[in-house]
């Protein structure tokens, strides 16, 4: 069963002040590498366990619009809003072809779900939003293993094709 590795990453919880002394409550994301499109470079994403499907800011799909490397299954941005990292933005979907890597295996590529926002292009880099790998397509014959050691502080991830 081929397999890539998924990195487990804290990326900065918080310290709450309990019995006299700190409790951190750490957030963890999960980190994978992967091809959209007919891109040459990899991108890194937060595989997002919450998210219906894959979240493509503008600066990721006008790229890939601009090369024809997506289908488009709704009409323009307009339309609905959803919520990602605090902001509310219009968007609309379409398909692209998904590969994800790590430093020695890959998966099969796959056509995803891509809910591509119109998200402002003024953010500063550490404010503008991540691209995230949703469960939609991603899953299809596909399982995601997380694990932790017995004292919660190591973690290591999974995702493999059955």
């Amino acid at each position: 069963m081929p397999t890539v590795t998924i990195s487990v990453e804290d990326v900065g919880g918080i310290g709450m002040p309990a019995g006299g002394g700190t409790f951190y409550l750490p957030k963890r994301e999960l980190r994978v590498w992967g091809y959209f499109g007919t891109e040459l470079r990899m991108r890194r994403a937060v595989f997002d366990t919450g998210a219906p499907a894959c979240v493509l800011p503008h600066r990721v799909w006008s790229r890939l619009a601009l090369r024809g490397d997506i289908t488009w299954i709704s009409s323009g941005a307009a339309g609905p809003f959803i919520r990602v990292f605090g902001g509310s933005y219009p968007f609309r979907l379409g398909r692209v072809r998904l590969k994800l890597i790590d430093l020695s295996n890959e998966l099969t590529p796959s056509d995803v779900t891509a809910i591509c926002t119109d998200d402002p292009q003024t953010a500063p880099a550490h404010l503008q939003l991540p691209i995230l790998i949703g469960l939609a397509d991603v899953m299809r014959g596909r399982v995601l293993r997380v694990e932790a050691a017995a004292d919660g502080q190591v973690w290591s991830a999974t995702l493999g094709e059955q």
